[in-house]
Order: C-alpha cells, then sequence, then structure tokens
C-alpha cells in the first residue's frame, strides 16, 4: 500500500513540475508599429483581441523567434518608431520604451542609424532597402487624348507621300479612260483594256501591302498610353519648382537628407525645409497626398514600403533610377541585452534556410492583394480599354467625306432636274 501511494505521490509531483517548467517560460515584450505589411490588424472580424488581433511580416518573424529562442513573445503596438525631443532630452516611441526597460526588443522596419545606435543596440540586419521616389502615374485624365491618334503610325511625310500616290494613281485611271474612249469604237467603250487591269490591280496591291504596314503599327499607338512623372530622379525634382515633394516628418529619411553632404540632396532639403507643409506625419498620409496630387506631388520613402504599395495600387509608381541610399533594417534590443547574440545566431539561421525570402514573398507579393499589378509591370504601362476620344478622328473624316458626297449628290441631282427643264423648250423649237 505504501509503494502505490508513493508512486502516485511522485506522479502528481512530476506533473506539476512538468507544468511549472512549462509555465516559467520566459516572456519578452516585443513593440512594434503598425505599418504595411509589416503589422496590421487582422482582416477578419470577431478576434479576441492581444497578440492575436495582429498579422503580417514581423508578427511571423515574432512566432519563427519564438521557437527558435524557447521565449514566450508578447506583442505591443507603439506610435511610432522614436523621435527624439530636444526640449525634454528624451526618445519617444519603440526606441524610447527599450530605453526606458518596457520592452525588451522592436521587430519593425527600424533602420539602424548611428543616432539610434548611441541609445540602442540593434541586431544583424535582417532586410535591405533605400529611399525611392513615389510618384502617380499620369493618364488620358491629365493628358487629354489626341482624337487623330490612328494617324500617329506613320509621319506627316509618310500621310503626304501616300496621299500623292493615290492623286497619281488616280489621274492616271481617269486619262486611261478617257483615252480608251475617245480612240475606241462605240461597242468597244464598255469593254476594259488591259492597261485599266493592270492599274487597278497595281492599286489595289499596293493598298494592302500598306493597309498590313499600317496595322501593324496601329496598335501601339492606340493603347491609352501612362506618362511617368517629367521628374523621376532626385537630379530631375531637384532642378524643377513645379512639382513638390516631402517625407514623413522626423524620421529617418529626413536626417538622411538633413546631413547629406551631396550637393543635390542638400538642395532638395533647403527646399523642403523652407515649407513646412510638404512633410507628413506618416508614410499613409503621404501616399494619400500623392494620388491626390496628381502628379504635382513626389513622397520621398523607404523601398521597401514603396514596392508594397506598386504591388497593390497600380496609379503609383517608384523612381526608375535607383535608390538615393542604402539603409538595413534591425531589430532594436535595450543596451547590452542578454539576448542579442540569440537573436542574431536565429536571423542568421533564417536567412540561410530561406525563411526570410519566404516572408517577404509572402506579404509584398501574396497577401493582402499582392500581385495585383503584376501584368501592368510587364507590360510596362496601362492597357486601358480604348474610348471615343481616341478613335473620333476617324468618324469626323468619315463624316466630311459624307457631306462632300452628299453636296455632289445635290449637285449631280441639280444639274439632272435642269436639263429636265431644259429639254420640253428645246422639242418645241
Amino acid at each position: 500500500m505504501f509503494s502505490t501511494v508513493q508512486f502516485a505521490t511522485l506522479s502528481v509531483l512530476g506533473v506539476a513540475l512538468f507544468s511549472s517548467l512549462a509555465d516559467s517560460k520566459e516572456n519578452l515584450t516585443m513593440v512594434m508599429v503598425l505599418s504595411e505589411p509589416y503589422l496590421m490588424l487582422r482582416e477578419e472580424d470577431g478576434h479576441l483581441g492581444g497578440t492575436s488581433q495582429y498579422e503580417g511580416f514581423s508578427v511571423d518573424l515574432a512566432k519563427v523567434l519564438d521557437k527558435l529562442l524557447g521565449k514566450n513573445l508578447i506583442i505591443r503596438a507603439v506610435t511610432n518608431y522614436g523621435k527624439y525631443n530636444e526640449t525634454t532630452g528624451r526618445w519617444s516611441g519603440m526606441v524610447g520604451e527599450l530605453i526606458e526597460g518596457t520592452a525588451d526588443m522592436a521587430i519593425a522596419d527600424l533602420t539602424i542609424t548611428d543616432e539610434r545606435e548611441e541609445v540602442i543596440d540593434f541586431s544583424v540586419p535582417f532586410m535591405q532597402g533605400g529611399i525611392t521616389i513615389l510618384y502617380k502615374r499620369q493618364t488620358e485624365s491629365a493628358y487629354p487624348p489626341d482624337i487623330f491618334s490612328f494617324l500617329d503610325p506613320f509621319t506627316t511625310d509618310v500621310w503626304v507621300v501616300i496621299i500623292a500616290c493615290y492623286i497619281v494613281l488616280t489621274i492616271l485611271y481617269l486619262i486611261t479612260k478617257h483615252i480608251r474612249m475617245k480612240t475606241s469604237k462605240p461597242e468597244q467603250n464598255n469593254e476594259t483594256s488591259f492597261s485599266l487591269h493592270l492599274l487597278t490591280i497595281t492599286s489595289v496591291v499596293f493598298t494592302i501591302f500598306l493597309a498590313c504596314i499600317y496595322t501593324a503599327q496601329l496598335a501601339p499607338f492606340l493603347v491609352v498610353p501612362t506618362y511617368d512623372l517629367p521628374a523621376d530622379s532626385a537630379e530631375d525634382l531637384a532642378r524643377q519648382n513645379k512639382i513638390k515633394y516631402g517625407m514623413v516628418r522626423s524620421g529617418s529619411t529626413e536626417t538622411f537628407f538633413r546631413e547629406s553632404h551631396f550637393d543635390t540632396y542638400q538642395q532638395m532639403w533647403w527646399t523642403m525645409s523652407q515649407n513646412y507643409e510638404l512633410f507628413t506625419n506618416s508614410n499613409k498620409e503621404g501616399v494619400d497626398r500623392v494620388q491626390r496630387g496628381n502628379g504635382r506631388y513626389a513622397f520621398l520613402m523607404e523601398s521597401n514600403s514603396a514596392n508594397y504599395l506598386t504591388e497593390r495600387k497600380c496609379d503609383l509608381k517608384t523612381s526608375g533610377h535607383g535608390l538615393l541610399n542604402k539603409i538595413n533594417y534591425g531589430i532594436g534590443l535595450p543596451l547590452n541585452s542578454e539576448n542579442r547574440k540569440s537573436i542574431n545566431q536565429a536571423l542568421l539561421k533564417l536567412e540561410a534556410e530561406g525563411t526570410m525570402k519566404h516572408l517577404v514573398m509572402k506579404w509584398w507579393k501574396q497577401k493582402r492583394g499582392g500581385g495585383a499589378c503584376l501584368m501592368d509591370m510587364e507590360m510596362g504601362g496601362a492597357s486601358l480599354q480604348l474610348s471615343l476620344k481616341n478613335i473620333a478622328g476617324i468618324f469626323l473624316l468619315l463624316l466630311i467625306c459624307l457631306i462632300f458626297i452628299i453636296l455632289v449628290f445635290g449637285l449631280e441631282w441639280l444639274r439632272s432636274y435642269r436639263q429636265a427643264q431644259d429639254q420640253p423648250s428645246t422639242t418645241e423649237q
């Protein structure tokens, strides 16, 4: 009896000890900022709240790190990345949380800068990027279509030569017909000569070849075009004054332009610093301003966020002249954090296994409408349906020809009517 009780007691104690060890898993508070696609609220309704209410690249990365580190990671959203207040001498946002010890790490598109590295530690970079120019594509709403766009496949001199050729063919036909009628006997007038047959065949063959060439060239000109921003690089923006440009205030992008020693960037910073309204409080505000600006406002932002937008908003495009600089994103940690080494090892392992590439593909190219603009990017522009405005010119020419034919018909009818009126008087005489 004693041995049975002892065995049962030891079993209970074992289970209790195991449960205690499982529950004693260390909790780490992780701060993030709501920013697509790093941290987003779930689209589904009825969630329970807490960590389960979020999804995104940073959330998936946190879950993977949770397994590798053996920690219990708790996600908490904060308002901003971290701004330094010169008046109080304190940092806000994620950087401030790490400095004050209220958070153990920060996972977001947090740029590694010299200023931030003085107050917090960073892991090895988990993503690279740079500053790019985001602007809105311009279509026919900004550039009225040419109603005679169907004439664009040929240049003006080609059209002149074509018209001249048909005039010559017509003259040759009339001359040949006239000579035939003058030199032939009355009973032969209804017969067509070999020369007229040859002229007709030549005209038809010429017209067929011309139509084939014209049709082959016509399609690209009848696609409703998209016009890129006239200023597609930093140098272009700095040299002009029609297109305004700005960025998020008090962010790493502002720091880059403010501290840059490159002449072009210094000129751009001077222009922006003279007008406080060019700055925005967030990327979302800047993107909304680009879409409303109809080509009159460009937004300077980090390329990874811009690429996420251009995958889903087909009216937006980034600069085709590369990145303005190179930046690295790292996980923020308190100074001298004991978790830094293990996090670095975990990130290097995830990179080697391809997990980071998979997460980027998932949240940039697939989830939340990713790939919506893939066809547009491959074609290099928008292939929109033609409207009447684009081909109205050909109907206008048809209308002019019909009016001319009606006038000619009226003149012929009037001539015939007068001849009929004169015929009785001539018969009486």
